[in-house]
């Protein structure tokens, strides 16, 4: 599947430079995987042999994709990608900032995003946008309950949040639960670095 090729090259990077994991080799192929409503989910062994349990939403047709990686213990990281498999130019820069909203009934928001930009031989290669690794336990709780996320970007110029796509979470939960199973920890028990 084409989608999941990419996937795994969007792990990869993101392994390497956002948890500052350089050295580790690629990942296997998908172990398993599984799709329910606006939700995809795969898992795969590192070279350690670590399972990551890793669902998106997005990134089939469209430009952007929300992400959640889920590995043993429960950890997680919550992550927005910008990505152009045809080529074209990216929106994002270095100096945008992103926030995550919830439609949870109260619009709950988070603003401790930060921005990357990697970059190849000079040219963009990836935005992205992560959630502080703090506030990913919240998150992903309201994503259990809330209908949407929003991803909002305030750029220098405007420095007003425009919506820059809005995710359903339709699906999320059970997706999740299943991850705790295939990647062995308490869905219920999510805990803060």
């Amino acid at each position: 599947m084409k989608t999941r090729n990419y996937l795994r090259l969007i792990l990869n990077c993101w392994l390497a430079n956002c948890l500052g994991l350089a050295a580790l080799p690629a990942l296997a192929a998908a172990e398993q995987t599984a799709s329910y409503k606006d939700w995809y989910m795969f898992s795969e062994r590192d070279a350690k042999g670590v399972k990551h349990c890793i669902l998106m939403a997005g990134g089939n047709g469209i430009k952007e994709a929300f992400f959640v990686d889920s590995y043993p213990g429960g950890y997680s990281t919550v992550f927005f990608e910008e990505f152009n498999p045809s080529g074209g130019k990216y929106v994002t820069t270095t100096t945008d900032e992103f926030i995550f909203q919830f439609d949870d009934g109260q619009q709950t928001s988070f603003e401790d995003v930060r921005t990357m930009i990697e970059s190849r031989k000079g040219q963009t290669y990836r935005p992205w946008a992560v959630l502080n690794e703090a506030s990913s336990a919240d998150a992903i709780n309201l994503m259990r309950s809330a209908t949407t996320v929003s991803v909002l970007r305030k750029t220098p110029a405007s420095r007003t949040p425009a919506l820059v796509y809005k995710f359903s979470l339709a699906g999320f939960t059970a997706l999740f639960l299943r991850a705790s199973e295939w990647c062995g920890f308490d869905a219920n028990r999510i805990p803060r670095k």
